[in-house]
């Protein structure tokens, strides 16, 4: 009698568990997550979570920081669309929409590597030493010749007081040099901790999705280390030759160190293709 129901219950407990599985893989997630003040979200996916920002202070979305988790729990006052972006320890990232709702769709959301809009290859600071070593004086002289002489603004975005801008591009010998500049306005000190540029591809269809590929650094000059509050630096970053068609843009991507003012700009197709020519 005990061997039948146990039995019983493992045989229910199997039953339960790949139903949930394959409901799991039945689910399609959606681009745009509700939420409310007096309801819990949970968001799980298909990697322990990594870095997680939401794009206005009355979307709060919470996770282990310090016991990196699977899932985390989101919470929203009444306010305009917002967004949320969500990086994976697998350097997935996902993006969504948010918005306020009283009467929530669904309390719970299941992401897998599909529902990832790309994957995040940053230019870290050791790669940013590998492409000086890697570098002539030529590329250097070019480099610091460019950066004095960037005037105007072409793209800018802020975040917390601290701004990320692109002074100017310019396309030289096959290579673009793109003059960057951080400006921290803000009263706490602002420290880089990964930045990259990567070329997006829109996907048509009913979830629009974007898909991402790191773009390589030739070489980088003057990435600054730490900027103070109250200062601006600049550096250039020098990439490829690249063309890109009406269906393709840049994004320049920029994490703080242990902190969520990160920034995402965008470069389009007229700021490339319209790029000065160096001399």
């Amino acid at each position: 009698m005990k061997t039948s129901i146990k039995l019983f219950v493992l045989t229910s407990f199997y039953v339960l568990l790949n139903s949930n599985f394959l409901y799991a893989q039945a689910y399609k997630a959606p681009d745009t997550i509700y939420a409310n003040d007096h309801q819990q979200v949970a968001l799980f996916f298909p990697a322990p979570i990594r870095q997680a920002v939401t794009g206005a202070p009355y979307m709060v979305f919470t996770y282990n920081k310090d016991h990196p988790q699977y899932f985390g729990l989101l919470q929203a006052k009444e306010g305009a669309i917002s967004n949320l972006f969500v990086i994976d320890q697998q350097g997935k990232v996902f993006s969504f929409v948010l918005k306020y709702r009283e009467d929530l769709p669904h309390f719970y959301y299941f992401f897998t590597e599909e529902d990832a809009v790309g994957s995040e290859a940053p230019l870290k600071k050791n790669s940013v030493e590998t492409a000086k070593a890697k570098s002539s004086p030529y590329l250097e002289r070019l480099s610091e010749h460019f950066l004095r002489r960037a005037k105007g603004t072409l793209r800018r975005r802020e975040n917390s007081g601290v701004v990320l801008q692109v002074k100017d591009i310019v396309f030289h010998n096959e290579r673009f040099f793109v003059v960057m500049e951080i400006n921290n306005s803000s009263g706490i000190s602002y420290e880089p901790d990964q930045f990259g540029f990567y070329i997006s591809t829109k996907k048509q269809g009913k979830r629009k999705s974007m898909q991402t590929l790191p773009l390589e650094i030739l070489y980088a000059h003057s990435v600054p280390e730490k900027v103070l509050a109250g200062t601006t630096d600049r550096f250039v970053v020098v990439l490829p030759k690249i063309t890109l068609p009406n269906n393709k843009e840049i994004m320049a991507r920029l994490f703080e160190k242990q902190g969520a003012r990160n920034i995402e700009l965008k470069l389009f197709k007229r700021h490339i293709n319209g790029s000065n020519k160096g001399k």
